[in-house]
């Protein structure tokens, strides 16, 4: 239990700081749609947009490989998803 929320803290802690990445639009609607947008550190964005955040369904793969799937809300994962770590540790439940 304690690897678990020590393990959610991580994800949180790590989406967070990546959420100030500033991100390039490389395909589709960044703004109110679905694309895909590229942050000056290399992290991916693959999903839903909405006033130019993320929001709704979408997929962020880090630099180090690391990859959440699920939900987003104002540019943060928010509601049901999946943090996967290149180590093959995985948490899928619930982010806030």
């Amino acid at each position: 239990m304690k690897q678990k929320i020590f393990l959610v803290l991580l994800v949180v802690i790590s989406i967070s700081i990546q959420a100030q990445d500033r991100a390039k639009c490389i395909e589709g609607d960044c703004e109110n749609g679905v694309g895909v947008s590229v942050g000056d550190s290399g992290i991916r964005y693959e999903g839903s947009f909405q006033n130019g955040l993320k929001s709704g369904k979408g997929k962020q793969i880090e630099t180090n490989g690391n990859i959440y799937s699920g939900d987003w809300q104002n540019d943060f994962p928010n509601g049901k998803g999946t943090y996967k770590q290149t180590s093959g540790e995985k948490y899928t439940g619930s982010f806030i």
